[in-house]
């Protein structure tokens, strides 16, 4: 599962459990009680079909969803959708 933590330095670094795991274990976290975010529950947008090839890849950097850089609107509908 990915999670969502913000480092001392201020980054917000998205990663899996066990990583942030030793992050909080090493004090790296901005404070004791640290941010996280589950990624599972972020909703996917309803909408997916309507949008265009720029705002899928935005939109599947924003989830932290890997896709080739050139790859089509289909490609990244479905690796959205595979992903949550």
């Amino acid at each position: 599962m990915r999670v969502q933590v913000t480092l001392r330095n201020g980054r917000k670094l998205m990663t899996n459990e066990a990583t942030a795991r030793v992050l909080r274990s090493r004090n790296l976290v901005a404070d004791a009680g640290y941010s996280t975010r589950d990624m599972a529950s972020v909703p996917v947008a309803e909408n997916l079909d309507a949008m265009s090839a720029e705002e899928l890849h935005a939109l599947a950097k924003e989830r932290g969803v890997t896709v080739h850089h050139r790859a089509g609107a289909d490609k990244v509908r479905a690796a959205l959708r595979e992903a949550g």
